[in-house]
């Protein structure tokens, strides 16, 4: 990585913003996870 080309000031918003990059979230209906089976086991 280069040098930073402006000065970080917030680091818990920095810190917090590298954590979420990337992530994603999403809702299961509730009857999508009644009907969720696993149907191979190991």
């Amino acid at each position: 990585m280069g040098k930073s080309k402006n000065k970080i000031t917030n680091w818990p918003e920095y810190n917090r913003a590298l954590t979420q990059r990337g992530s994603i979230t999403f809702w299961v209906d509730e009857s999508a996870i009644e009907a969720w089976t696993c149907t191979k086991h190991h």
